[in-house]
């Protein structure tokens, strides 16, 4: 799985990447969004209410004819209404973006006391791109070019709560609880869509050369997790054995340790669909 997170969000399955450091991700907690996702819809609100005030204004320019001149008192009164009113949707913005400050220091602290602990089936992580530092995240707008009937999946910068995936196990030997292995084979269930997940497409699409497009779909695809270790020699013992949770990166493909958990600096995983 890759992603050029550059020039285009798009991620694709590929056997042959342009670069290596496209197909890793590093795997991370479930930051949470809520004061992110209020102030987003206020800054929503005012723009829609700016346009609409925009709107009724041209309309009635177009429609007045001469039009009634306003006492110098009304106008003076709704001009000091207007700046009251400004003042307060200013306090509020403040007052929103320093609770989305807190909440991604929050997110940032809860990450950082958590590295090298195991990473087990049934957790809810998020996958961060190397390159780009985005977030795979799923795009309820839009739909795949090659499936139409699959959401499209693509990079976000920010991340939301349609970045959340939780790791189901691909056997029944497996178990929610237990800790992931390296070379384990699983699902990446969309937490915020009832019972979809990620997936790779059957076939190639013309303009994508050799790769296949990644989208949420009801038919499950599974990865196998691949840890990869940035130096060729690492004296981190959880990278040895078990899948973490990563302070850098992780890729989608694992290839050559044994257990899945959040990582120093050094190790990062990747995923290999299967």
């Amino acid at each position: 799985m890759c992603a050029s997170g550059v020039l285009d969000d798009d991620i694709m399955y590929s056997l042959n990447p342009q670069q290596f450091d496209q197909c890793v991700f590093q795997i991370v907690l479930q930051n949470q969004y809520s004061a992110a996702r209020e102030l987003q819809e206020y800054v929503d609100s005012l723009e829609a209410k700016e346009h609409e005030e925009q709107q009724a204004e041209m309309t009635t320019t177009q429609t007045s004819s001469g039009g009634r001149v306003s006492p110098s008192g009304e106008g003076e009164a709704i001009t000091a209404e207007q700046e009251s009113e400004k003042r307060q949707i200013q306090k509020f913005l403040k007052a929103l973006e320093h609770g989305r400050d807190n909440e991604e220091e929050l997110n940032r602290t809860y990450m950082q006391n958590r590295i090298g602990s195991e990473v087990k089936y049934g957790d809810i992580i998020q996958l961060k791109h190397l390159k780009s530092r985005k977030y795979v995240t799923v795009t309820t707008t839009e739909t795949a070019i090659v499936e139409r009937e699959n959401l499209v999946v693509k990079l976000d910068a920010a991340g939301s709560a349609l970045s959340w995936f939780t790791v189901m196990p691909r056997f029944k030997i497996d178990q929610e609880g237990d800790v992931i292995q390296n070379s384990s084979d699983v699902y990446f269930k969309a937490t915020e869509r009832s019972n979809e997940y990620l997936h790779c497409s059957e076939r190639e699409g013309e303009h994508l050369g050799d790769g296949k497009k990644v989208s949420e779909s009801f038919f499950v695809s599974s990865f196998v997790c691949l840890e990869f270790c940035l130096s060729r020699v690492c004296s981190c013992r959880v990278c040895s054995s078990r899948v973490c949770f990563v302070s850098s990166f992780v890729c989608l493909e694992f290839v050559c340790l044994s257990r899945v958990c959040l990582l120093s600096t050094a190790l990062f995983v990747s995923f290999r669909f299967n």
